[in-house]
């Protein structure tokens, strides 16, 4: 099976000025990623979301906001025939050096 490694914020939802999807406002799809992801789907590719979550969990970015956007996401995509076998999100800052980050 083909797999098709995709990142969530820039790729599949439209990241803002300040890079934090922490609140459903903030929540954009890129347009036509939805037909993409179908085609991708259709022609029997698994999906792999990845995404680096600077300092998740911290005072500045709570797990929970995170959480409600992510399932936001995850329900209208999975709404759509579009599911992911795996999700792989990086809670470290860039600095941090951790082998969780993406692109490693």
């Amino acid at each position: 099976m083909n797999v098709v490694f995709i990142d969530r914020d820039g790729t599949l939802i439209v990241e803002p000025p300040d890079e934090q999807i922490d609140t459903l406002g903030k929540l954009e799809f890129i347009p036509g990623i939805i037909r993409g992801l179908q085609l991708l789907v259709g022609r029997g590719y698994e999906l792999v979301m990845v995404s680096n979550q600077d300092y998740l969990g911290s005072a500045g970015y709570p797990q929970e906001a995170f959480d409600i956007v992510q399932q936001k996401i995850l329900g209208l995509l999975a709404g759509e025939g579009i599911h992911f076998s795996q999700i792989y999100v990086c809670p470290h800052g860039p600095s941090e050096g951790c082998a969780c980050r993406k692109p490693q």
